[in-house]
């Protein structure tokens, strides 16, 4: 009786114990800011910031850190002059591209591409751009085995463009194009992939500017709703959603606009924005929601003061406002955010800083309803419905970046400081699927589902206690080996890559 008791109360903790949360800082030598972050298939996560130095004296620096926030190992990678880190991808084979601005001169910044180890040790090092002119990285994809996008702003024919480029996997171009564009010039333009082979070009006047890998044009919409917009993705439909920076309309100043189209891109299906009295409040990332939703990273800085507040809320398909909540530690300056991702758990981590005229990294893991253990609280947003106005549209321009002189950045083991803040499991948003079964149960070496599935996905084992024993995404396996877990009930879990929850079993290992 006991025995049954117990298992009663196990399979419970379980139920609510899917998704851990923390808060951390990291911090070596001058100001640091993350800027990009990625998951791991351990449910490690590896953090890409910048560290200030002196003058244009910055260094990337990389930084791998466990699910429940602890520091693994830290490295810079620099040279005398600075690097600016902007954008960071896990590639297929295990390895990681990361990219931003090299300063050649104060008046001159290239861009800067490497591919890096799991250890953190350098493959290749990529220095390119226009002699004389301002070239930025402001993002970076795998778009297929080996091959790699990245997006910016590089001097073409004396202006600064929108470009893209693919970079084979020895780094060398294998295809660029860039955009025409009469708008004032920005170290800001980035293109988003869509995840369908094409691109969502971003801090353009117009809405919509989407391309394929061939520098095909596919939708060019003569409208916006913002300035400028500063993230896109696509629903499922594939109805292409972006937010966008704005300061006209009702809500005078300072507003994140939220635009879902239908799938041919022609009509708005929702829009609305976002604001907070005080602040200018400008978005970093729209990601999809379990149920047809959006969570959306946004800063709000501060019109008295400047400091910034890193905030993440949750609007519904139709743009109707559910929570908002900031994350910014106690006794702080400020926080930002300039990164958000979704975890194989269903929460999200976000990236940025802490603090105010000097900073340190700043990591926060959140569960699915948006709360952490710490330093949650409630942030307040009006809402209005966002209108359009007329843009000007982009079209393709060729043109080719040159290839600069080689740097040879040196990475360097970095003692960096870290403090957890807090650290805990979570409660799952979602509901445990009893009709999907695991055999056998009780099982000594191996498990299999009877999930039938033919898209990679993530498969992940919690223990009583909520710890993760075991994580791996791809596809799914005949077998799960059990054999060296040891004796005791576990959770087993399978999510979509959109964080969707397909399967969730208790089993029992002898």
């Amino acid at each position: 009786m006991k025995r049954i008791l117990l298992l009663a109360f196990l399979l419970n903790c379980l139920a609510l114990q899917a998704q851990n949360t923390f808060q951390v800082k990291l911090s070596g030598n001058g100001s640091e800011e993350a800027v990009a972050v990625t998951e791991l298939p351990n449910g490690n996560f590896v953090v890409l910031s910048s560290k200030y130095v002196s003058g244009i004296n910055m260094d990337f620096v990389i930084s791998e850190i466990t699910f429940a926030g602890g520091l693994v190992k830290s490295k810079t990678f620099g040279t005398t002059n600075g690097e600016l880190a902007k954008a960071m991808c896990r590639t297929s084979d295990g390895n990681f591209i990361i990219a931003g601005s090299y300063f050649s001169s104060t008046s001159d910044y290239d861009l800067l591409v490497a591919k890096i180890d799991s250890s953190f040790n350098t493959i290749w090092v990529k220095h390119l751009g226009a002699v004389g002119g301002n070239d930025y990285v402001n993002s970076v994809y795998e778009i297929s085995q080996g091959r790699y996008a990245v997006t910016g702003t590089t001097g073409i024919g004396g202006s600064a463009r929108p470009s893209f480029m693919i970079l084979d996997d020895n780094g060398t171009i294998a295809k660029e194009f860039h955009l025409n564009t009469n708008q004032f010039a920005s170290p800001n333009y980035k293109a988003v992939y869509l995840n369908n082979g094409t691109f969502a070009f971003c801090n353009l006047t117009n809405s919509l500017c989407i391309v394929d890998t061939n520098g095909t044009v596919i939708k060019n919409n003569s409208t916006n709703f913002g300035i400028y917009t500063t993230d896109a993705m696509l629903m499922p439909g594939s109805k292409p959603t972006l937010i966008a920076f704005s300061d006209y309309g009702s809500l005078q100043g300072g507003t994140t606009s939220l635009t879902t189209f239908d799938s041919t891109g022609n009509t708005v299906v929702a829009s609305k924005k976002f604001r907070s009295t005080g602040y200018d409040f400008a978005p970093v990332k729209v990601l999809p929601d379990n149920s047809g939703g959006y969570i959306i990273a946004a800063n709000a800085s501060s019109l008295s003061n400047g400091n910034y507040t890193g905030v993440i809320f949750r609007a519904d398909s139709t743009g109707l406002l559910q929570w908002a909540k900031k994350y910014t530690p106690t006794g702080s300056a400020g926080s930002k955010i300039n990164d958000l991702k979704r975890t194989a758990d269903g929460g999200f981590i976000a990236v940025g800083l802490e603090g105010g005229a000097s900073t340190t990294i700043l990591v926060t893991k959140i569960d699915s309803l948006g709360f952490v253990q710490c330093n949650t609280s409630s942030f307040t947003l009006a809402t209005a419905s966002a209108t359009s106005n007329s843009a000007t549209q982009h079209s393709i321009n060729a043109g080719n970046t040159q290839i600069l002189t080689a740097i040879n950045p040196t990475l360097t083991t970095l003692t960096t400081g870290s403090t957890v803040l807090c650290t805990t499991v979570g409660v799952e948003e979602n509901t445990i699927s009893e009709a999907l079964q695991l055999f056998p149960n009780p099982a000594q070496n191996f498990i299999s589902t009877t999930l039938k599935i033919n898209t990679e996905v993530y498969t992940t084992i919690y223990s009583a206690e909520g710890k993760v024993v075991s994580k791996s995404f791809g596809n799914l396996k005949p077998q799960i080996d059990i054999s060296r877990l040891p004796s005791g009930l576990y959770l087993y879990e399978i999510k979509s890559q959109d964080g969707k929850t397909l399967q969730q079993n208790k089993f029992i290992k002898e």
